[in-house]
């Protein structure tokens, strides 16, 4: 009983894990890609912003 016990543990930390890592990682790293991606092309070529600017 103990290992099924185990088994369904990990399984919710690994899913806790993945989940934590697409909403927080993805998130804060890129700082809200669902919009970003679009309007990056039109800020950059308003404003005239290195592609690769560190604080985008």
């Amino acid at each position: 009983m103990s290992a099924a016990g185990d088994h369904a543990y990990l399984v919710f930390v690994a899913i806790a894990l993945v989940a934590f890592a697409l909403a927080g990682g993805i998130g804060i790293a890129t700082y809200r890609p669902w919009r970003n991606r679009r309007e990056r092309a039109h800020d950059d070529a308003d404003h005239s912003t290195p592609p690769n600017y560190p604080g985008r």
